[in-house]
């Protein structure tokens, strides 16, 4: 049968969420010995081919583990239990087959919220499938054994309601409503199956509980089978039908709420209720929507270590509280097996301290909240979440055990450090790719996600738990972060990467994976300055492993190219990476020491989040390139306090010449750069550190970390037998010189073209902003009979549009005929970035070939018909320099040029922040501004800035633009 989800939530909309059939229901309090046993009967026995459907109405507010209802002896064996597990509907079922269908902790919605629900468990054995429902919507989708026939449930075992049949698990709560049908009811018959009382005609209807009455110790079934014989005096109460005011995922008892942010406190309650929210002292009023939906926002509050509550109490729903909440900062940690790796051990192996480290965490004001089970993919966003424990947990000797022991050892350095409370919010799920963890905004127009977002798109999320499930793009953000998209957090934490460079993706493509995942969680979060953190791979047999690499490399090198992919997010700002090839295990690619690499995290938030001062926050990474005679001078970031680990000659650098044959470098300390040389290398061109999947260096700074492998070049044109280059420009690149050569190239016209793709971070070019090319080329081939031609021509991709074949923008075309020496080409030309230059990369191309014949060329001067030797490079543009044209309907900036004042106007009535922002970056004024009526003009004071260009952005809550003024 189809079932189709909208129909039934389009359905429900009319529906009430509960109706009364009678005036009472059936109460537990939590013992093995007050229960119900309804004896084995033919109509509580199904043929192992048979569908069947179970419904109950439970109400509970019970947090512990617990059965309600089983048929299934002794725990084993043939049979099925329902559940309440941390909060949420669970089952387990076992088949005539042999084969088991076990949700637990599988439901998405909370039963244990002290609201009646409505649940279902459904096995539709003609489309070998089985689902559970929550209050009418189809909560989970299973897929039953497609090969086996008998996947129904048959045995004779007794039905027992209120606890295990192992005397254990005893249910607290009440009953109501109880039914079991020998078919498969579709989601219209669920809908009237909640809503409607049922007779002994019912179709279907094998058996039925209405409890609204005990005689004899018994409670009839509507079918007059099946009596439940009671035992341990379980009570007939009525039934309050009642909604129950609830809180979002992210509000429980133990919660961290984040400090010096607004606080938006969201739920549920009756639908239009007036309700009355209590936070910390603090009182504030919302209304429910029609839905029940409900927010409320109170002021922001600084750190508090001294619990507090929230209560929130309605017109027409019951009260609800929440309490032992802290202020402080919430923080993510996501990723795959080593972000999710327990402290105490797991799957993955056990971690080095981690048993002594967690029975000695008494930090009550460090909290978890972590996912019930790892299969909580989803294809949209979800609001709810079904967390371990019911929710935050404090972190102690009895709870630390299972807490990704990376966050725990963050959680602690930032805890002890700041003596904050410290929220760590763990979603992260082993053997999983970049692509699942990314909201589906941040696969939208990225050619490396281009395949991601298709399938996104126009496939379905696998219903069956494994490898397919969990890598489905966008489904772990959307089921375990987008939960807490209505919180504000301090920043996040990752570690992932194994599998995308072990198992899938090309090794190239994940540098810009990254950064548009980073840029994603940003604008999800509204919060653009979001810090993120994480680590570089740790050294493993990956030449043994990688099934792809997008590259054509030595395999040993493809943990490096892909660290050096990894830093490429630090493009964008506020993102820090940590290193940690010192502590891998390279036979086990989840290295038991977490504890460095949750203190070098925490030493990187620290600095760059927190602000304390420390000489080298992170590992050293590289930063430029000198020629000094024989020699290259290598220069870092963070080299404060380098130093060699054990005492040694410096390690693990490599130098080679123009044929790239890499040797052992010699190196040697200069202050805080390194010279490396090799006395049978002359003339160096490239160097490398740490290049090898197993290599290590002893080159160490000042935060204990080892420096950061790289490679890097002073070739323009990274191909081998390509002479080199220099490259001179100012910080931000408003302007570039490069000089170099290419020698000894020997392709004719008919030779297949191949592209050389050069990245190079030290290009940075603003958007709108004039750049000098000056190109220099210096002994080409030589041309032997008179007849070819030598010819260079330079495009630009503004917007990385098309297959770039002859796309984009024609800069120049340099070149000479019928020549018989070695040309030499040469060209300064001023280039005009356009002002809708892609923010991102834009790539520029060279064509250049030595063998061109007259009958070739066009009339055009450089419309090719065959091309020899193609060299690609990219362009990195700043994120903040896009400048918008003006627009008088929206905003205005004037005059410009101007002198001591710029004046403003802005079109709407709205919240606005306006910023003066230098060529370099650095934010020189900001101010704010509530407009209270359209087309407000504010002046903004620039008398202290000299005179040059500067950017002003003008952003609001939902657009931000940026325009460039000339100050005189």
């Amino acid at each position: 049968m189809l079932r189709k989800t909208k129909t039934l939530i389009l359905a429900l909309l009319f529906i009430p969420m509960l109706t009364v059939f009678g005036q009472n229901a059936i109460e537990f309090k939590g013992s093995t010995s007050m229960y119900g046993k309804a004896d084995d009967h033919a109509a509580l026995n199904i043929a192992p081919d048979e569908s069947f459907t179970f419904t109950t109405r439970i109400r509970t507010t019970n947090a512990s583990n617990q059965v309600f209802v089983a048929k299934r002896l002794n725990a084993a064996g043939v049979g099925y239990e329902f559940w309440q597990m941390n909060g949420y509907f669970a089952i387990n079922c076992t088949h005539t087959d042999g084969t088991s269908s076990a949700v637990p902790g599988g439901s998405r919605y909370k039963i244990n919220d002290g609201n009646w629900h409505h649940i279902a468990f459904v096995i539709d054995i003609p489309n070998k499938k089985y689902f559970l429902y929550v209050d009418g919507e189809m909560d989970t989708e299973r897929q039953l054994d497609p090969v086996k026939a008998s996947n129904g449930v048959t045995n004779t075992q007794p039905l027992i309601i209120g606890k295990r049949s192992n005397e254990s698990m005893p249910f607290n709560g009440e009953l109501d409503e109880m039914r079991f049908y020998n078919k498969a009811l579709t989601p219209e018959e669920l809908i009237v199956d909640k809503t409607s009382a049922v007779t002994a005609d019912t179709e279907g209807l094998k058996a039925a509980w209405s409890f609204e009455s005990i005689t004899d110790n018994s409670t009839p079934d509507v079918k007059g089978n099946c009596p439940f014989i009671l035992y341990g005096n379980p009570t007939i109460v009525s039934v309050d039908t009642s909604e129950k005011i609830v809180f979002d995922a992210a509000f429980t008892n133990n919660a961290v709420i984040q400090r010096d942010k607004p606080i938006v406190i969201s739920g549920k309650a009756a639908p239009n209720d007036n309700l009355t929210i209590t936070l910390d002292g603090e009182t504030k009023n919302a209304t429910a929507d029609a839905t029940g939906k409900w927010t409320c926002t109170f002021s922001a509050k600084t750190a508090k270590a001294t619990p507090f509550s929230l209560e929130a109490t309605g017109e027409n729903s019951r009260s609800a509280t929440i309490s032992n909440l802290v202020c402080g900062d919430v923080w993510i940690a996501s990723g795959q097996s080593n972000m999710e790796m327990t402290l105490t051990g797991s799957g993955y192996g056990a971690t080095s301290n981690g048993t002594a480290d967690a029975a000695a965490a008494n930090f009550s004001n460090i909290r978890f909240m972590q996912p019930t089970d790892l299969w909580q993919q989803s294809q949209q966003p979800e609001s709810s979440y079904a967390p371990k424990a019911g929710g935050w947990t404090v972190c102690s000797p009895s709870t630390a055990g299972s807490y990704s022991a990376v966050a725990f050892y963050f959680a602690r350095k930032l805890h002890t450090d700041q003596n904050i409370p410290i929220g760590i919010i763990q979603g992260a799920v082993g053997g999983t790719i970049i692509e699942a963890w990314t909201p589906l905004e941040g696969l939208k127009d990225v050619p490396e996600y281009e395949a991601a977002y298709r399938k996104a798109t126009t496939e379905t999320l696998p219903s069956a738990n494994g490898y397919n499930r969990k890598n489905f793009p966008t489904a772990n953000f959307n089921g375990m972060l987008a939960p807490f998209l209505n919180i504000p957090i301090k920043g996040i934490i990752w570690y992932q990467g194994e599998e995308n460079l072990g198992m899938n993706s090309p090794v190239l493509d994940y540098g810009n994976k990254f950064i548009a995942t980073v840029n994603s969680w940003r604008n999800a979060w509204d919060n653009q300055e979001l810090p993120v953190i994480y680590t570089e791979l740790a050294n493993y047999k990956w030449s043994g492993w990688v099934h792809g690499s997008g590259i054509s490399i030595n395999s040993r090198e493809y943990l490096s190219q892909f660290t050096m992919e990894q830093r490429k997010v630090s493009q964008i700002p506020y993102v820090y990476g940590i290193t940690i090839s010192d502590i891998s295990n390279y036979t086990n690619i989840h290295p038991e020491n977490k504890v460095d690499v949750g203190n070098r995290m925490g030493n990187a938030a620290l600095a760059y989040v927190y602000g304390k001062e420390m000489d080298a926050p992170v590992a050293a990474t590289f930063n430029s390139l000198k020629v000094e005679g024989d020699k290259l001078r290598v220069i870092f970031e963070n080299s404060a306090g380098f130093y060699s680990k054990d005492g040694k000659a410096i390690s693990g650098f490599e130098i080679a010449g123009a044929d790239r044959t890499f040797k052992t470098a010699t190196a040697t300390l200069d202050g805080n750069d390194v010279l490396v040389s090799n006395a049978e290398i002359s003339e160096p061109v490239y160097v490398r550190l740490g290049w090898d999947e197993n290599a290590t260096t002893n080159l160490f700074n000042a935060s204990n970390s080892p420096t950061s492998r790289f490679v890097a070049t002073t070739s323009l044109w990274d191909a081998p037998g390509q002479g080199s280059r220099t490259v001179k420009a100012d910080r931000y690149a408003t302007s570039i010189t490069t000089e170099g050569a290419l020698r000894d190239i020997s392709y004719t016209a008919t030779s297949a073209p191949s592209s050389h793709y050069v990245f190079d971070p030290s290009l940075t070019i603003c958007a709108g902003i004039g750049l000098i090319f000056n190109l220099k080329l210096e002994g080409l081939a030589n041309q032997t009979d008179g007849l070819q031609h030598t010819q260079c021509l330079i495009f630009a991709d503004w917007n990385r549009d098309g297959d770039f074949e002859d796309e984009g923008e024609h800069i120049a075309t340099i070149g000479n005929r019928k020549q018989t020496t070695p040309a030499v080409l040469s060209i300064n030309k001023e280039i005009k970035v356009p002002e809708q230059a892609s923010i991102g990369t834009t790539r520029m191309r060279i064509y250049y070939t030595d063998a061109w014949r007259p009958s070739q060329f066009k009339d055009n001067g450089y419309d090719i018909v065959d091309r020899g030797r193609i060299y690609d490079f990219n362009i990195q543009l700043e994120n903040w320099v896009s400048v918008n044209a003006v627009d008088a309907n929206a905003v205005n900036v004037y005059p410009n040029p101007c002198e001591d004042f710029v004046n403003v106007t802005l079109a709407d009535k709205e919240t606005y922040k306006i910023s003066v922002i230098g060529l370099d970056g650095k934010l020189l004024r900001t101010k704010n501004i509530i407009t209270t009526n359209n087309n407000e003009t504010h002046r903004l004071d620039i008398s202290s800035l000299q005179p040059n260009t500067y950017l002003i952005t003008v952003k609001n809550s939902v657009s931000e633009q940026t325009f460039k003024i000339n100050k005189k």
